[in-house]
């Protein structure tokens, strides 16, 4: 008998702790400090790649509003993050729809000297209709998407110990009738941490 209440103390213990243990997990999930490591919310192009046409694919030409693309159109846009200069990027739009570009840029923070580099090419498509954060669509902007490789090569000032960075770039955004253009840039090295930087036509 002493047996049988001592097991069912030992249990009804053994669940009291699993309970605590759960518990104050749960507490320091919720209140422990959050690492904020990118917008990956906002802006995950990766989920679109589909949208990114081969060379055997014929892409679908715009029509007015948009603008037309009857002849190449180049394009120099500011980049920047949290209102910081992030250097400057070339876009261009050939008549088949095509798009491609680079990005390039350097800067110093907390004792580290950046430098990016990278490519991208993509494609434009008209199935995509801007919309803005209060519902308003806008049928004369034109979407495009496009993808690449970056390159980080960091150095720190002090140490001068270097280390180098590398990921997939991802460029959105949409060109206007009169050519400008505005949108993002994401760069991502696993798809679960990215960043992104905006960017509008000089």
């Amino acid at each position: 008998m002493c047996t049988r209440r001592a097991s069912a103390m030992l249990v009804v213990l053994m669940a009291i702790v699993i309970g605590m243990l759960i518990y104050f997990m749960s507490i320091s999930t919720i209140f422990a400090p959050s690492v904020n490591r990118g917008k990956t919310t906002t802006s995950r192009p990766w989920l679109d790649e589909k949208r990114i046409l081969g060379s055997d694919k014929i892409i679908a030409m715009p029509e007015p509003p948009m603008p037309m693309l009857t002849e190449p159109i180049n394009l120099v846009a500011a980049v920047t993050r949290n209102d910081a200069e992030r250097g400057a990027m070339t876009l261009s739009f050939d008549v088949d729809g095509t798009v491609k570009g680079n990005w390039r840029c350097s800067y110093w923070h907390d004792e580290q000297d950046y430098a990016y580099d990278s490519e991208f090419a993509g494609n434009i498509d008209v199935d995509v209709t801007y919309a803005s954060e209060d519902g308003n669509r806008d049928k004369t902007l034109l979407y495009f998407i496009t993808k690449g490789r970056y390159t980080q090569q960091s150095t720190n000032t002090t140490t001068q110990k270097q280390t180098r960075q590398e990921g997939e770039i991802y460029v959105t955004g949409y060109l206007a009738p009169d050519h400008s253009a505005s949108g993002l840039i994401t760069i991502t090295t696993d798809r679960k941490w990215s960043v992104t930087y905006d960017w509008k036509t000089e």
